[in-house]
């Protein structure tokens, strides 16, 4: 994953944090912060706006938070490969 940082309400923060959430073995709230760095309640922030702006589904199982549906907007390959080409 691209280690940068984008300003505050850049939708890129949100799909740092999708992929994040569906790569890591255990995607936990200090993995997925130290995976973005963005603070912890940013991260639950953000978490917020992916399932009501994006209608992406994230559920949570003990302390990890697994993205279990990308939702009708949002295609994981796209994002990804957006991600990627970020440059």
């Amino acid at each position: 994953m691209i280690d940068r940082k984008y300003p505050r309400g850049d939708v890129r923060r949100l799909f740092r944090l999708a992929i994040a959430m569906s790569k890591l073995q255990h995607p936990t709230l200090n993995a997925l912060s130290a995976e973005t760095g963005h603070h912890k309640q940013t991260v639950i922030d953000d978490m917020t706006r992916l399932r009501e702006q994006l209608a992406v589904t994230i559920e949570k199982d003990g302390s990890e938070y697994h993205l279990v549906d990308w939702g009708k907007i949002l295609n994981k390959e796209g994002v990804e490969h957006f991600m990627q080409s970020d440059t």
